[in-house]
């Protein structure tokens, strides 16, 4: 869902190039494909090619391992790292482009240097779901079944199994950041 509002946020992508940084995680699985769907050129950019034949076959044109591989300009990008490489993509954007911020992966804080905004008709936004998800998972899920949009690689199960798998994946994960209760 997050990547399917990112991409429509883009605006008209086709011939246009996207850059989805942090590609190999789950909202660029789908970043990547989408943008594809969309016409775009998409540049997905990863920690290492350890994905690359993945993203290749999901419809990424290029796979980069760092931003300095990448040439501006770009029209969109959906950045799911934060940190410096938010910083980074800024100064590929085109003329009125735009980042959907969707995450900070990276967990470091972005620092733009004086002057890196100024003057410059280019915007960052940061990512709202918003609401009213039933039509957009519909959209989803009938791109899956028609075999336009590849799920990611996973567990299945039957829909009963869903609280195993929950406690399963609570209990492999740790207790929760805030050292809360992770039964809630």
């Amino acid at each position: 869902m997050s990547a399917l509002r990112a991409i429509r946020r883009l605006g008209a992508l086709t011939g246009r190039r996207l850059l989805v940084t942090g590609a190999a995680g789950a909202v660029g699985h789908f970043a990547v494909q989408l943008g594809r769907l969309a016409g775009a050129h998409v540049i997905a950019a990863v920690r290492d090619h350890g994905s690359q034949e993945r993203l290749v076959a999901l419809g990424a044109d290029e796979v980069v391992t760092g931003l300095d591989q990448v040439s501006a300009p770009v029209h969109g990008v959906i950045d799911s790292v934060g940190g410096p490489a938010l910083a980074q993509a800024f100064d590929l954007l085109a003329e009125d482009g735009l980042i959907q911020q969707v995450g900070a992966s990276s967990g470091q804080p972005t620092t733009f240097v004086p002057y890196q905004l100024v003057g410059r008709r280019r915007a960052i936004e940061g990512f709202w779901a918003g609401d009213r998800f039933g039509p957009d998972l519909a959209y989803l899920l009938d791109l899956l079944a028609d075999g336009r949009l590849a799920p990611l690689d996973g567990e299945r199960a039957e829909w009963g199994d869903i609280d195993a798998i929950a406690r399963r994946l609570r209990a492999d994960d740790g207790p929760p950041p805030d050292g809360g209760d992770s039964s809630s």
